[in-house]
């Protein structure tokens, strides 16, 4: 009995050595670029048939993110982000003249975030991110300045074994746009898939 006890203290002791020691290592500020791709949900990102039809669609963002570590399982996290995007347009009636075509346009964002640790071994960690921002567009029915809400899960990789690494985080997220003064008319939601690298300072 005490043989079997003692081998599961030293097994709780080994496995939580590397959990704790990814906590520690993390204490500090981050810095890095990031990019991905996101995608447009819902009726703001929707075909829209008419006598033309037109759709707003979501392409590649770029930005940066400054992520500050506690040491422990909790991090808060600062996004600068400029997204661009594609309206498409096409003529069905037969009233009118035959057209088809397509622009880009973009909007730029930022969001403060909280970010928790749920899973961390050795150098990888499992990790929940929340938070609220700021989002500048100008296309279709959203002009000006709308509040962001965001959520989802990331993966955090670690590219060594240094006490404070350089690391690669990968994100997806789901992004919903408030108008501030008209929230039953204007708002839209996307999702975000990312990769950003985060360097000491």
């Amino acid at each position: 009995m005490l043989i079997r006890r003692g081998s599961a203290i030293i097994f709780l002791v080994l496995i939580s050595r590397p959990i704790l020691a990814a906590g520690e290592s993390r204490a500090g500020f981050y810095l890095g670029p990031s990019f991905g791709w996101s995608i447009g949900s819902g009726y703001a990102f929707d075909w829209h048939i008419r006598p033309y039809s037109d759709k707003y669609g979501l392409d590649y963002h770029l930005g940066g993110n400054c992520t500050y570590s506690f040491g422990g399982r909790v991090s808060v996290g600062f996004h600068f982000l400029y997204q661009r995007g594609t309206y498409e347009w096409e003529v069905t009636s037969s009233f009118l003249p035959p057209d088809k075509g397509s622009e880009s346009y973009h909007f730029w964002s930022t969001a403060l975030t909280g970010i928790v640790d749920i899973i961390q071994i050795r150098n990888a960690a499992v990790f929940l991110e929340a938070g609220a921002g700021l989002c500048w567009t100008d296309w279709g029915d959203f002009k000006g300045m709308y509040f962001d809400v965001l959520g989802g899960p990331g993966l955090r990789i670690k590219l060594s074994n240094q006490v404070k690494s350089p690391a690669l985080a990968f994100r997806a997220a789901f992004h919903h746009l408030i108008d501030p003064g008209e929230y039953d008319t204007t708002t839209a939601s996307f999702f975000r898939f990312g990769a950003s690298l985060e360097i000491p300072l």
